[in-house]
């Protein structure tokens, strides 16, 4: 690992930028103790990992069910201390809804993209395939 490229390398994967989004929630939102404002910041990085995670990981080598079951146990990990804020918030506690919403379809939008990019790069192949033997 370089030293200037080695901070990217827990970006790469679900679990490296859900421990990212952990510490966000850990540094920003735990120590206000509670309120709207640690609410707001947790589901944002939340509602964040749920949209970006999936299109990152559609983009990556190696099979989607498993990399998608890396992403899903990624989103568990940042939901885990999400609860105790979203608790303390009562009735603004549903702020978490949005989130819990959108990552389901988010997989499957990530699962589409992908498929679409191997069709994409398999019909270049059969093209450059093509052209080097006519």
């Amino acid at each position: 690992m370089s030293a200037s490229g080695g901070w990217r390398q827990p970006l790469r994967s679900s679990l490296g930028r859900a421990a990212l989004c952990v510490a966000a929630i850990v540094m920003v939102a735990l120590p206000t103790r509670g309120g709207e404002t640690s609410g707001l910041v947790a589901a944002l990085v939340l509602t964040g990992y749920s949209l970006l995670d999936p299109i990152a990981f559609s983009r990556q080598p190696g099979r989607w069910w498993s990399l998608a079951l890396r992403s899903i146990g990624g989103w568990l990990v940042v939901l885990i201390p999400c609860l105790p804020i979203a608790t303390g918030l009562r009735e603004g506690s549903l702020i978490f809804l949005f989130p819990v919403m959108v990552y389901p379809p988010a997989l499957v939008l990530g699962g589409v993209n992908r498929a679409l990019l191997n069709r994409r790069n398999r019909r270049a192949r059969e093209r450059s395939d093509g052209a080097s033997t006519g």
